[in-house]
């Protein structure tokens, strides 16, 4: 099979979730698939780290090519929705017309939904398309002003999702409750579920005879500029942060994640207002197992969101107790009690934050539960397959 695989960045360096998943699914499925990778170019400073992220991926896939992003023009910026318009790339919709119109390939994969109208209307060549998230849900619930704008934009939105089911009826998600999210408002699509997952050989309990947890330390990991991450740590630490130190004065919270900005910033300055050393925020750090493995818990207080958690998954490898609200836990077969804490109301959260910090044996047994389902489930190397049949359904017509 030959693939064309259209991404709206390089997913290299996998230094967020959709990167992450992106790079390891195109590494598990090179081998069995002839995968030619075309993305959108980064922008300002960040487009430096494109020559060397090309360089790595080309030892992955047969070919990368890169689009500078463009403007989209007065039409497009009245008819399409933000987040279409970021990745905007005339030089990608002429490459994609070239390529397509003869076809070369058996498939195209879209990486995310936002680029369907990049394909050329005569491309009869079959499609996936894959949504790291429903962007429905993710804009219409991240916290900010409400207005005609933003009314607009989700209007523009799910218009969008209209035309991409009519463009393909060959969609994967990366969980069954976005699954039936989607399928209930586009009743004609049945979605694939490929979820998220992890590298066994990179993220295990550490094994030296030596290695010990810390017992007040608490571990928040995200990508600090995405919005429902920065929402989670602005709860976290004005509501659920407050009632754990009167309880665990001495705790300490290790912020740990990539670009973060004045909001990240300003919350870690924060919540160090009343404890001035318990609070390190260390950025873009290289390697997060680390950080897994010293913590005495991952806290994952997300409250908007969908597809599938890494963070989850990743710490459930690595043997790291977790507590989480239901958002961050959703579309992964972890339970409450059995895998890790699970909790929606400050009060709630804290108390099952407390628990883990008083009773760390019993904390350790379940994360190792955790890290037994997770090896049963969700390794690339069984993921992959799944992404490998939905494409080939799709090219089989």
């Amino acid at each position: 099979m030959k693939c064309l695989f259209v991404a709206p960045a390089l997913p290299h360096p996998p230094d967020s979730g959709g990167r992450v998943r992106t790079f390891e699914l195109l590494r598990a499925l090179a081998p069995a698939v002839e995968i030619h990778l075309r993305a959108v170019a980064r922008s300002g400073a960040d487009s430096a780290r494109d020559a060397a992220a090309v360089a790595a991926l080309s030892g992955v896939v047969k070919s990368v090519e890169l689009f500078a992003r463009s403007s989209p023009g007065p039409w497009r910026t009245l008819t399409t929705p933000c987040v279409e318009r970021w990745f905007c790339s005339s030089g990608l919709r002429e490459a994609l017309g070239r390529e397509l119109v003869p076809s070369k390939y058996d498939l195209v994969h879209l990486d995310e939904m936002f680029l369907a109208r990049a394909l050329p209307s005569q491309c009869s060549t079959p499609v996936v398309i894959h949504h790291h998230k429903l962007d429905l849900e993710y804009f219409a619930d991240l916290p900010g002003p409400r207005g005609f704008r933003q009314a607009f934009d989700l209007m523009k939105l799910e218009r969008l999702e209209r035309f991409a089911a009519r463009r393909s009826p060959h969609h994967v998600v990366t969980s069954q409750e976005d699954a039936r999210r989607l399928s209930h408002r586009r009743p004609a699509l049945a979605p694939a579920v490929v979820e998220s997952g992890f590298d066994p050989l990179r993220f295990h309990p550490d094994t030296a005879e030596n290695a010990r947890r810390r017992a007040d330390e608490i571990l928040f990991l995200g990508s600090l500029d995405y919005g429902p991450n920065l929402d989670g740590l602005a709860w976290w630490i004005r509501e659920v942060l407050p009632l754990v130190r009167n309880a665990r004065p001495g705790l300490r919270l290790s912020v740990v994640g990539s670009r973060p900005g004045p909001a990240a910033r300003a919350l870690c300055d924060e919540a160090r207002t009343s404890a001035p050393d318990s609070v390190r925020l260390e950025a873009d750090v290289l390697d997060v197992v680390p950080h897994l493995r010293r913590a005495a818990l991952l806290v994952i207080p997300l409250r908007i969101g969908g597809g599938t958690r890494l963070k989850l998954v990743e710490a459930a490898a690595t043997g790291t107790p977790v507590v989480s609200t239901q958002v961050g836990a959703e579309g992964l077969a972890f339970r409450g009690e059995e895998h890790l804490g699970l909790a929606d109301s400050a009060p709630d959260f804290a108390r099952e934050v407390l628990d883990v910090l008083a009773r760390p044996a019993a904390a350790a047994q379940r994360a190792l539960r955790a890290r037994q389902r997770a090896l049963e489930r969700y390794t690339w190397s069984a993921l992959a397959p799944k992404l490998l049949s939905a494409w080939e359904r799709a090219a089989a017509g």
